[in-house]
């Protein structure tokens, strides 16, 4: 559900402020998750939590694919590989969800 309504405020952001600003706005966004990820004290805009939602699987799609590359040269290692990128995502998006919720709430 929140990946849909990402996508849709995502083409808002695209068709409404263009291109050149939607680009930036996902990268601000990408950076912002991976450098927030263990700050559960802050807040969250809408804005930031649903770019996020949309440029992050776009950004773990070339990661998997990376490790499935490396998967596929070696079991163990792109095993491990998986096993933390996935645990190295959850953690960023849990304090993304305790931000977002502290914003909603309060």
């Amino acid at each position: 559900m929140f990946f849909i309504i990402a996508i849709v405020y995502g083409l808002n952001v695209l068709f409404t402020e263009g291109f050149a600003t939607f680009k930036s706005e996902m990268g601000k966004s990408w950076r912002e998750f991976w450098r927030r990820g263990f700050d559960f004290t802050g807040r969250t805009t809408r804005r930031e939590f649903l770019l996020t939602w949309f440029s992050v699987p776009i950004g773990l799609l070339v990661i998997g694919l990376i490790a499935m590359f490396v998967l596929a040269i070696s079991d163990i290692i792109g095993g491990i590989l998986l096993i933390v990128l996935f645990i190295a995502f959850i953690v960023p998006a849990f304090a993304m969800y305790v931000r977002r919720y502290r914003r909603c709430w309060s």
